[in-house]
């Protein structure tokens, strides 16, 4: 098998969060998009693989058709789409049923807000992260709690390996609330173990 060079990104982990970024820089909206991946095949070079999971796909796909047309060399060689919304028609969700539901402008006027005078992206308008895991963990709002809860009684019992598996899903979906849900539940645990212990006395 040829040697190969995984390189990921994500403006999740690798971008500045959009309150730290200053109005003086640009609109970061979905063509700055589009064209911040063709700059980043381009860097990567030709024979490149493009994978995009979840929201990225529409991006990927039109970076992909962008470079295609304009025969760039550095176009992927392949592009995977994984749980896209690429056709909301096909197979909608709750989330699609809302989308046609309401007007942009009410999106705009209910789920857009200003970055707050603090922080050096004052002004700057954006979707609230909160907004957003409000919003994810809402449309699964049983299956999120039962997860915690689950990841709560493995911690409490000791089953590590049970916990850690709960774990690395839920950092998949939301890593800064899920490590602070993990620093409670270490000291939950030391209080669970030491209240079994004197229980079964």
């Amino acid at each position: 098998m040829p040697s190969c060079c995984l390189t990921t990104m994500s403006t999740s982990q690798t971008g500045k969060n959009a309150r730290d970024v200053s109005l003086s820089d640009g609109v970061f909206g979905f063509d700055e998009y589009v064209d911040h991946l063709i700059r980043f095949l381009e860097i990567m070079g030709e024979g490149s693989h493009m994978i995009a999971v979840c929201q990225p796909a529409v991006a990927a796909l039109a970076a992909t058709a962008v470079m295609a047309e304009a025969h760039n060399r550095a176009q992927p060689r392949s592009l995977t789409l994984m749980a896209g919304p690429i056709d909301t028609r096909q197979n909608p969700t709750r989330v699609n049923d809302l989308a046609k539901s309401r007007s942009i402008e009410w999106f705009e006027k209910k789920l857009i807000a200003k970055v707050p005078w603090r922080y050096p992206g004052a002004f700057r308008r954006v979707y609230p992260g909160f907004l957003q895991l409000t919003a994810f963990m809402t449309m699964n709002l049983d299956r999120h709690m039962n997860a915690h809860m689950a990841q709560f009684r493995a911690l409490a019992c000791g089953d590590v390996v049970a916990a850690r598996r709960i774990r690395n899903f839920m950092m998949s979906i939301m890593p800064s609330w899920t490590c602070r849900l993990n620093s409670i539940c270490k000291r939950c645990n030391v209080f669970f173990r030491t209240m079994t212990c004197l229980w079964a006395g």
